[in-house]
């Protein structure tokens, strides 16, 4: 029986970035000698799937007519940290401000917890970063249309980078 040992064990894809989901590597060929072997009958595939960032093998085992191991690197990369938008327009009656305020959500990021700084506000009398990372349109708010800047940070992890002094812009128009 021939040994797998120095087969040519290609992977469809040798990198992918974090996901926050296992990921498993597919095996595209496995040739030894210029021969294309067979998934199934010529050998198996013992992947190791992977979440984290970092290296992991990909080991193809003999069958059949073959015996021992090959393997490939797959590698899973840091993700870029992003939001899902970086504009929140938002529409409301004047109306409806003279009873109360209302609340605005702002953008989650796809990874980590989001940190709000105001970099600019010329209507802090109308529009107001609240402490639980929202804009809140205070009662009574006048027609118009009203702009608030915010820079959005996140901590990075092993698993994906930081997002530093993204700016998301926050236009209400109150009608």
């Amino acid at each position: 029986m021939p040994p797998l040992a120095g087969a040519k064990v290609t992977l469809a894809k040798t990198s992918a970035a974090y996901t926050g989901r296992t990921i498993t590597p597919s095996v595209k060929s496995v040739v030894l000698n210029g021969k294309t072997l067979r998934s199934g009958t010529d050998y198996v595939v013992s992947a190791k799937s992977g979440k984290n960032v970092g290296s992991y093998k990909v080991t193809v085992v003999g069958k059949g007519s073959y015996e021992g191991t090959a393997s490939a690197t797959f590698k899973i990369a840091k993700a870029a940290s992003k939001l899902a938008k970086t504009k929140v327009s938002k529409t409301l009656k004047a109306k409806s401000l003279k009873k109360k305020a209302a609340t605005i959500k702002l953008p989650m990021a796809k990874f980590g917890e989001v940190t709000w700084k105001v970099s600019q506000n010329k209507t802090k009398k109308v529009l107001v970063l609240t402490k639980d990372g929202k804009v809140k349109v205070k009662k009574g708010a006048k027609t118009g249309v009203y702009t608030m800047k915010l820079k959005a940070s996140v901590k990075g992890t092993s698993n994906y980078n930081a997002l530093k002094n993204k700016v998301v812009t926050v236009e209400v128009k109150v009608k």
